[in-house]
């Protein structure tokens, strides 16, 4: 795990890969968070949160891993 500091008013890339309980996270294509669930859920919905400001979220796209 990397320590990942982000700035006001900076757009970031965020891309996030989840392959079965293994959780990827990267920022502007530097890996910040490598976790693997010990209770995975395997199906379901996609979400995002934020908490502490006011966050955007632009291009959001959600796509399958084959």
């Amino acid at each position: 795990k990397k320590a990942c500091t982000l700035k006001n008013n900076t757009p970031y890339k965020v891309k996030v890969v989840c392959e079965g309980a293994n959780i990827k996270v990267y920022v502007d294509d530097a890996l910040v968070l490598d976790y693997t669930d010990s209770t995975p859920w395997l199906h379901g919905m996609a979400g995002l949160r934020y908490s502490g400001g006011t966050t955007l979220y632009d291009n959001l796209k959600i796509t399958k891993i084959d």
